[in-house]
């Protein structure tokens, strides 16, 4: 990210260094842009080996990763029975929000402040004024907020890492789950399942915009 500059710059670097080092073979087999079935094709058949390498990627995309998230979610709901997929999904996100939020530890308040220069919605949190670690990690998910920029910026504000944890996996909770259930059904796009995923994640795209308009015109409001 161009916007990590001085020592962070180096840190970053290092970091990536080892991260596309790692994925250049899988680079050059899929084209640089991994779909669900791709990354089927390149996971070990064995449950345990697989949901390894699932929490690995989850890992890689914390970092940037070209890949959306969805994919991995999905994923895990073709690879894994329900409820499986579910707890892997979760461990996952767990481990995509911590790497980046440890960044932003690392890096400090120079970063937040360029990150809320950077990207609107950071800077619209603030005037929302929660106080609560908790309900603000979980509305800049909601908030579909770059989930990279999200971590390392709480991260970098000081956010305290359990109510920063709980409040993102809260906030992902109904993407996950709604991919989840998709590629439990992938092999029936027309199935009540595969439609009802598809709708709840539109849904809940379209009812994040709503409620983050909502809360930044009280915020507004307030502040007359």
């Amino acid at each position: 990210m161009a916007i990590v500059e001085g020592k962070g710059k180096w840190l970053w670097s290092a970091v990536l260094l080892v991260v596309w080092t790692a994925l250049i073979a899988l680079f050059l087999k899929t084209h640089g842009n991994l779909t669900v079935q791709q990354l089927l094709d390149y996971t070990p058949q064995e449950p345990v080996q697989a949901a390894f390498v699932m929490l690995g990627l989850f890992a890689l995309k914390s970092l940037d990763f070209v890949m959306h998230s969805g994919v991995l979610y999905a994923a895990d709901g073709v690879m894994f029975p329900l409820p499986i997929a579910f707890a892997l999904n979760t461990v996952g996100a767990a481990i995509m929000v911590s790497v980046p939020w440890l960044l932003g530890r690392s890096l400090g308040t120079p970063i937040a402040k360029k990150l809320r220069e950077k990207y609107p919605k950071l800077a619209g949190m603030e005037k929302l004024r929660l106080g609560n670690g908790f309900l603000t990690a979980m509305f800049l998910r909601v908030a579909s907020t770059p989930l990279t920029v999200a971590s390392i910026y709480m991260g970098a504000t000081g956010m305290d890492y359990v109510p920063y944890l709980l409040g993102s996996l809260t906030g992902l909770i109904p993407v996950m789950a709604s991919y989840a259930v998709m590629g439990a059904a992938a092999d029936d796009p027309s199935s009540p399942e595969f439609i009802a995923g598809g709708a709840a994640i539109a849904v809940t795209t379209v009812l994040s915009i709503i409620i983050y308009a909502l809360l930044l015109r009280r915020a507004a409001r307030k502040n007359r």
